[in-house]
């Protein structure tokens, strides 16, 4: 019989969890499973998730789930969204019954929400994480069965029942290990964009595994204005607006040269975001938590386009922390136009100096710093809620 702790890992933010599953891979003593899902938002199932991938990649035990979103006003997709959770519920249950787990970490969202409940409801001790400066909707709910909520910013905590408050500890961010690393790309086709044409700067577009098809249109629209100047990483993930399919055909009708100045890509490896978010000059970007956690982290310069239907509108939240000390520009996707991305684009290489001596500024900061260091924080907390849990198929 195993003498390793179970613990499962869900939740929809997979940078954090990566951060963490690192730092309990330190020792031996643990047993991890991730829930999440297994394919894509696109209709094609064969189309595997970047979470899926990357938690297999590294040997990790990954669970499936399917799970509904939550409505944001009462309506018939609001009791399909009952019918769904039930079904989802009770799917968890018997993944718990089976595991057994010692303590659940979820990482906030609607894929993490059943895993959360069945724990509740199978008095299985649960730690939740929250990243974004306003917590997610699952998080405030959930938080009342949770043993501790952790949370990335001072400013969260008000956004709390009060009753919670006992409860909450801030934590900071996990930031994965490959952000402090100096290495190069595994993907060849993005080691050879980094290799050539090194004259030009470097823009990495992301939109999340997604994609943002907003920011990817944009992209589209300005490619020959920005060609002139940058070579460009373009991450357009996979939707159903096929924009990954669209842009790698207007890439084979650019010119040769310009051609060797852009790659359009579905997904980037965690390693590889790494690398690009190192050795870009300028990262165009969705604001989500993780994403504007990095990028303080690194200390670089951004364009951020919050995703304007994010509840409480989070991402401009996010994103305002940057923009607040100077290192990055926000855009509203209801009137950012091209001339409009191109010019700030323009802008933040004028005054580059100013706004890298800015950047690197607030990556100093006690506020930044504390992201540094919360994956061992937050294994600290797992550590003393597993304390008296003996393994698998024990309980406390």
């Amino acid at each position: 019989m195993s003498t390793k702790k179970t613990m499962i890992i869900t939740g929809g933010h997979l940078s954090p969890a990566i951060a963490v599953i690192e730092e309990l891979l330190k020792d031996q003593a643990w047993d991890i499973h991730f829930v999440g899902r297994k394919f894509t938002f696109s209709e094609k199932k064969e189309s595997l998730s970047y979470e899926y991938e990357t938690i297999t990649h590294r040997g990790i035990a990954f669970h499936p789930i399917s799970a509904a979103r939550f409505p944001h006003r009462f309506s018939f997709s609001a009791l399909w969204f009952c019918v769904y959770f039930l079904y989802s519920l009770f799917r968890s249950l018997l993944l718990l019954y089976r595991l057994n787990p010692c303590l659940i970490l979820s990482f906030g969202g609607y894929v993490g929400a059943p895993v959360v409940a069945a724990g509740i409801f199978a008095r299985t001790r649960v730690l939740l994480h929250d990243q974004a400066v306003i917590p997610g909707r699952a998080n405030r709910i959930l938080g009342f069965g949770a043993a501790a909520i952790a949370v990335s910013w001072d400013e969260s905590v008000v956004h709390f029942s009060p009753r919670l408050r006992k409860r909450i500890v801030v934590t900071g961010n996990p930031i994965r290990k490959a952000l402090y690393l100096q290495s190069r790309p595994h993907d060849q086709t993005v080691k050879g964009i980094l290799e050539t044409n090194q004259e030009k700067g470097l823009l990495f577009v992301t939109g999340g595994s997604t994609g943002a098809h907003a920011v990817n249109k944009l992209i589209e629209q300005s490619l020959p204005q920005l060609l002139s100047h940058y070579r460009i990483i373009h991450q357009c993930g996979d939707s159903q607006f096929h924009d990954y399919e669209r842009l790698s055909a207007l890439r084979e009708s650019l010119s040769p040269k310009q051609k060797q100045d852009y790659l359009p890509i579905k997904f980037v490896t965690q390693d590889d975001s790494a690398v690009l978010l190192q050795q870009a000059a300028i990262i165009i970007s969705r604001a989500g938590a993780n994403t504007v956690c990095e990028l303080a982290v690194l200390g670089k310069r951004a364009v951020l386009i919050p995703l304007p239907y994010a509840p409480f509108d989070e991402q401009k939240k996010n994103a305002e922390k940057l923009a607040r000390w100077g290192a990055g520009v926000i855009l509203n996707q209801q009137t950012a136009t091209p001339a409009l991305l191109i010019n700030t684009i323009v802008e933040l290489s004028k005054h580059q100096q100013s706004y890298e001596h800015r950047a690197k500024a607030y990556s100093i900061s006690p506020e930044i710093t504390r992201h540094r260091h919360a994956a061992s924080t937050l294994v600290g907390l797992i550590r003393s809620y597993t304390a008296y849990c003996k393994g698998e198929r024990y309980h406390y």
